[in-house]
């Protein structure tokens, strides 16, 4: 019976897992504090602090403008102005593990993660070249067209 009980807990707690839909959030903006976000449904909202912004949006960053997305608590990706992103992927996975995937299409990122939460955070972001991986540390991704630069600031990444 308490085997029963334990596999029902399991399995909703992976149905809820597969099923809720997670979003970002923009936590800070800096200078001109401009910028567009493009819903999955192609609805155009400006960027602003507080707004919740789900897997499937792009983000341009106005000129002269630093934007922080936080996606999971430790996670907190920071794009430079002129930079486009998407939120690629934002979930929690099976084996319990945060994965975030954000698709670099031009400028640059800086993606700051907590090191103490290295075992449960999966990070990358996919460029033009591949995608940049790395569970607990600091490190920055700039793509200008094809050219990709991936700096690491601390820890390593794939």
């Amino acid at each position: 019976m308490k085997l029963r009980a334990l596999l029902i807990l399991f399995l909703s707690a992976l149905v809820t897992s597969v099923f809720a839909a997670e979003t970002a959030k923009i936590i800070r903006m800096t200078g001109a504090q401009s910028g567009i976000v493009y819903l999955p449904d192609q609805t155009e909202v400006p960027a602003s602090v507080g707004l919740e912004v789900p897997v499937g949006a792009l983000i341009e960053v106005g000129e002269g403008t630093k934007l922080f997305l936080k996606t999971f608590e430790g996670q907190i990706t920071v794009a430079e102005a002129g930079s486009v992103f998407e939120i690629e992927a934002m979930e929690v996975t099976p084996e319990n593990k945060e994965k975030t995937v954000i698709g670099l299409k031009n400028g640059d990122l800086v993606a700051n993660l907590d090191p103490t939460k290295r075992r449960t955070t999966d990070y990358g972001v996919r460029t033009p070249k591949g995608v940049a991986a790395a569970r607990g540390t600091n490190y920055s991704v700039s793509v200008n067209g094809f050219t990709v630069l991936v700096t690491v600031s601390g820890g390593q990444v794939s």
